[in-house]
């Protein structure tokens, strides 16, 4: 019972190794990466990043992205876990993922063009209006547009924490 005790809390304070969402803890490097392998595939370069902001969507495109994990890069890091290398137990795949970063900035850029950053109230107005000189009035209507603060950093830094934790949607 007591080792039981102390493994939960080496566990709590040591929380087991992950590479996108795939648990390597106590693994050798060589099963770490076969599992990996095994569990993420070919799904970086084959999934495009589906990206919904409102009532729209972008398609980031493996081609586009570059996006293919170096397993044995990203094994290396996950299992320097609490040592001197990464001390802060924080595992990051990107820099493993080989993303063409410019293109998918480039790409959100592009998308934030179809929100508009400057908005305009709705009004309206009676109108008057004499044919045969009889006057009448009518109702003028003006929609306005709504105005949206698109933040492409913040939209960048969310494909990057879903690509982080193999998730292919925002």
């Amino acid at each position: 019972l007591e080792k039981m005790a102390a493994l939960m809390k080496s566990l709590r304070e040591n929380p087991p190794a992950q590479i996108a969402g795939v648990d390597v803890g106590g693994l050798k490097k060589n099963e770490a990466a076969d599992t990996v392998a095994e569990r993420i595939g070919d799904s970086y370069s084959t999934t495009p990043m589906v990206v919904t902001v409102l009532d729209k969507q972008l398609e980031i495109a493996p081609s586009v992205s570059g996006a293919e994990l170096d397993v044995n890069a990203a094994v290396k890091a996950a299992l320097s876990y609490g040592t001197q290398e990464n001390p802060t137990k924080n595992v990051d795949i990107t820099p493993y993922l080989n993303l063409n970063e410019e293109a998918i900035q480039q790409q959100i850029q592009t998308f934030a063009a179809q929100f508009p950053s400057e908005g305009s109230s709705s009004n309206y107005e009676i109108l008057t209006e004499t044919v045969d000189g009889k006057e009448t009035g009518f109702l003028a209507v003006t929609i306005g547009k709504e105005h949206y603060d698109f933040d492409a950093d913040a939209v960048y830094d969310t494909v990057l924490k879903a690509y982080n934790n193999h998730r292919f949607e925002t």
